[in-house]
C-alpha cells in the first residue's frame, strides 16, 4: 500500500553525527492529512584526525527532502448485528450499520442497498420497500449514540444528500422497511449496505482506482485500501467502496387453543392441586352426574419462536354448573386471572366468567424443541 520508500545510506567517516527533523498534521486516527507537505532536513558533522570538517546539510531551501502525503482512500461498512428479530406486519423495522472514513482526507459517500434474492422475502414484498436514513456524530466523539439516534436527527438519503465524512468520522445508517403480514416464523431477508467513495466537491466523481502506479513525490495521489464486501457492486478490493450484510429474521408466535371437559371424580369438587399439571387422559369411568366434578381444560400451545403476549382469554360457564376453582398451569403465565365472585351457586352469564388478561406463553426454546404448552383449568360442580 505504501507508494514512497526512502532509502538512505551514509558512507563511513572518522566521526559521524546525524540529526533528522520533520513535521506533520495528525488526525484522530493518527494518519497525516492528505496533501500535507513533509519537509525533512539533516545535518552531518565529522572530524579528520582532530580537525573538524565543514558540515554536510540539506538545510537550504532547494536541497530539502520534501514529499506530499498521498490520499489514503478507505471506507469501512459494518453491520451492528448479523440478524435483527422482527414480527409479521411490523412497521419501520430496520437493520443498522456504521460507515466510517478510515482514510486521511474528507470524502462524500453514495449509499445503496442490495437485496439478497435467494432468501425468503425482500424489500419488494414490503409495503414500503427499503428506505435509507442516516444519523451523524453531532458531538464529534467518534460514536453515534443516545440522543443523536433520535428520529428528529434522521437524514433521508435520496441520492443527492450524500454524507460527508472527515477522517475517522462515522455515521449510523439504517435500512428501514415494513415487514409483510404474510411472512412465516424463522423466514429471513438479508440486505447488503454499500458505501461508495465520491469527491467531496463533485459528487459525480467516483474514486475507484489509484491515480498512478508510480509515485510522484510532490503530488497528492489517491491510494485505495478498502476491503472487499459481499455486495455485487463492491467489486474486488480495493475499489473505493465497501459493504456488509445484516438480516431481518421473522420471529412469529404460532398459537392454537382447544378446550376439553372431563369428569374427574364422583365426589364433590375440591380446588385444583398445586404443582405440575397433566390433563386427564380420559374420563376414567367417571360419569357426568349431578354433584360430581367437571374439569374444563383449555390447552394453549405456541409452536412459534416468538412469545405470545397480551393474551386475553374468557370462559363463560353454563348455568348447569357451580364454579369451584380456576388455575393457570404450564407455560401459560402472567397477567391477571379473575374468577367469579360467587362460588358454590349455579352459574349465570353475569356471575360465571373466568378471565385471563395480559397473559403470556413463550415461544419454543429452539428449532428442535416442541411447542410451549399451557393450561387454563376450571373445576365446577354439576348441578
Amino acid at each position: 500500500m505504501t507508494k514512497l520508500q526512502f532509502m538512505k545510506g551514509l558512507l563511513g567517516a572518522s566521526a559521524l553525527t546525524v540529526l533528522s527533523a520533520g513535521s506533520a498534521f495528525a488526525q484522530d486516527n493518527n494518519f497525516t492529512q492528505a496533501g500535507t507537505e513533509v519537509v525533512n532536513t539533516f545535518n552531518l558533522t565529522y572530524d579528520v584526525g582532530s580537525v573538524a570538517q565543514p558540515p554536510i546539510t540539506n538545510d537550504n531551501t532547494n536541497e530539502r527532502t520534501i514529499f506530499n502525503v498521498d490520499r489514503l482512500v478507505n471506507v469501512t461498512v459494518a453491520a451492528a448485528a448479523d440478524t435483527v428479530d422482527v414480527s409479521p406486519n411490523q412497521e419501520n423495522a430496520f437493520v443498522e450499520f456504521t460507515v466510517r472514513n478510515d482514510g486521511n482526507d474528507t470524502h462524500a459517500y453514495f449509499l445503496a442497498v442490495e437485496e439478497v434474492t435467494s432468501d425468503d422475502f425482500d424489500g419488494s414484498a414490503s409495503t414500503s420497500g427499503d428506505d435509507i436514513i442516516y444519523f451523524e456524530d453531532l458531538n464529534d466523539d467518534g460514536v453515534v449514540d443516545g440522543a443523536e439516534l433520535d428520529a428528529a436527527n434522521a437524514i433521508q438519503f435520496g441520492g443527492s444528500d450524500f454524507p460527508v465524512l472527515d477522517p475517522d468520522d462515522v455515521i449510523v445508517v439504517r435500512v428501514v422497511r415494513n415487514i409483510p403480514v404474510g411472512v412465516s416464523d424463522t423466514e429471513e431477508s438479508s440486505v447488503h449496505l454499500y458505501a461508495d467513495t465520491r469527491e467531496e466537491g463533485d459528487l459525480t466523481i467516483e474514486i475507484n482506482a489509484d491515480n498512478d502506479t508510480v509515485n510522484a513525490t510532490l503530488v497528492t495521489e489517491n491510494v485505495l485500501a478498502d476491503g472487499d464486501g459481499p455486495a455485487a457492486a463492491d467489486g474486488p478490493a480495493p475499489d473505493g467502496a465497501h459493504s456488509d450484510t445484516s438480516t431481518f429474521t421473522v420471529l412469529s408466535a404460532d398459537v392454537t387453543a382447544t378446550k376439553q371437559v372431563f369428569s374427574v371424580s364422583d365426589a364433590p369438587c375440591v380446588d385444583i392441586p398445586a404443582g405440575p399439571y397433566t390433563p386427564p387422559a380420559d374420563n376414567a369411568g367417571n360419569y357426568f352426574l349431578p354433584e360430581t366434578c367437571a374439569e374444563y381444560v383449555i390447552t394453549v400451545e405456541n409452536d412459534g419462536t416468538a412469545d405470545a403476549t397480551n393474551i386475553d382469554l374468557t370462559d363463560i360457564l353454563p348455568a348447569e354448573i357451580a364454579f369451584v376453582d380456576a388455575e393457570l398451569r404450564g407455560g401459560l403465565t402472567g397477567g391477571t386471572l379473575t374468577e367469579p365472585a360467587v362460588t358454590g351457586d349455579a352459574c349465570t352469564p353475569t356471575t360465571c366468567e373466568v378471565n385471563l388478561t395480559n397473559g403470556t406463553i413463550p415461544g419454543r426454546a429452539d428449532a428442535t424443541a416442541g411447542p410451549t404448552v399451557g393450561y387454563l383449568v376450571i373445576r365446577a360442580t354439576i348441578q
